[in-house]
């Protein structure tokens, strides 16, 4: 049986196999040339596993070298964990080569700017796969669903259908931002209360990011001034930074902006406001290779509570 409890640095792949090639061949020269590295890096490699493990594993005899009995049982260990990492490469590549065919995604504006990084990592994955992202707000996604003219669809509603699975893949903060300067930027909290009566920015009064907002103002207790509302994340973030006034968006949509110093973070005293976001599919039907292999793709790369890396994945 593998020991998978080995330390990162005994199990590392280019120094088990030096150890390999030069139990094999007895001989670091012949080692080096097989592998197509210089003789010291073959050296190092195996002096480390030496002093990992805590014993010798060659022992010169004259002009040659000659296992331990050490080195004996490292090397049935080692091609036994080689042998198995090929399996896992060939396994690899068959499922790549299966794994073909167009993909349409249908997702809501906020997973605009989720998705396309998520596709073109998979896409590197399985070459053999196209495809398309179509968006539109939560309801026409899950509508197209129903209708079966859309694989897998990404929205922040679960869509209430029977025979849609909505899967819970991951959370998103609505925040507040303003332009660099505004005077509610760099405070470390502020009152809910200083938003009253502010100008405010936000997306169209049918979608569900402005629902969600005016909920959240609501229980906040807070009356907004003027309200200007945009059809896009886009137009809303060029709207803010124009000075119509605050606005109100998810962080997804503002990462880069937030970063690059272009627009302001206004950190209010109050509880977060979180949006679950969900990846949708039809419950019925044989599922096809490619549609399972993005959604299981997707449900490991992201965390219900984001992006694994903290930001743009």
């Amino acid at each position: 049986m593998l020991n998978y409890n080995l330390p990162p640095e005994l199990a590392s792949l280019r120094r088990l196999t030096a150890f390999i090639e030069v139990g094999e061949c007895l001989s670091y020269s012949k080692a080096a040339t097989r592998l197509g590295i210089s003789q010291p890096a073959v050296s190092n490699h195996i002096r480390k596993l030496e002093a990992l493990s805590g014993t010798e594993l060659f022992r010169r005899n004259g002009h040659s070298i000659m296992l331990t009995e050490a080195g004996h049982a490292l090397l049935r260990q080692a091609k036994r964990v080689e042998a198995s990492v090929r399996e896992m490469q060939e396994l690899i590549v068959t499922l790549q080569r299966e794994v073909a065919g167009h993909l349409i995604i249908g997702a809501s504006a906020i997973w605009e700017y989720v998705l396309p990084e998520v596709m073109a990592r998979f896409q590197r994955v399985y070459p053999r796969v196209s495809m398309e992202l179509v968006v539109g707000n939560s309801g026409r996604i899950i509508e197209l669903m129903i209708q079966r003219r859309m694989h897998l669809g990404f929205t922040g509603d679960e869509g209430g259908q029977s025979d849609l699975d909505a899967v819970p893949i991951m959370e998103n903060e609505m925040v507040v931002v303003a332009p660099p300067g505004h005077p509610l930027v760099g405070r470390p909290l502020v009152a809910p209360s200083e938003l009253a009566g502010q100008p405010l920015v936000l997306r169209e009064a049918n979608s569900a990011t402005a629902r969600i907002a005016a909920h959240y103002l609501d229980t906040l207790g807070v009356t907004p001034g003027s309200v200007v509302e945009f059809g896009s994340h886009e137009a809303l973030k060029a709207a803010v930074r124009a000075g119509f006034g605050l606005g109100m968006v998810f962080k997804a949509a503002v990462q880069q902006e937030l970063a690059a110093g272009s627009l302001g973070l206004v950190h209010l005293q109050a509880p977060p406001c979180i949006r679950q976001l969900y990846m949708l599919r039809s419950r019925f039907g044989a599922e096809a290779p490619v549609r399972k292999a993005f959604f299981d793709y997707v449900a490991t790369y992201l965390t219900p509570q984001g992006w694994r890396s903290g930001g743009v994945p």
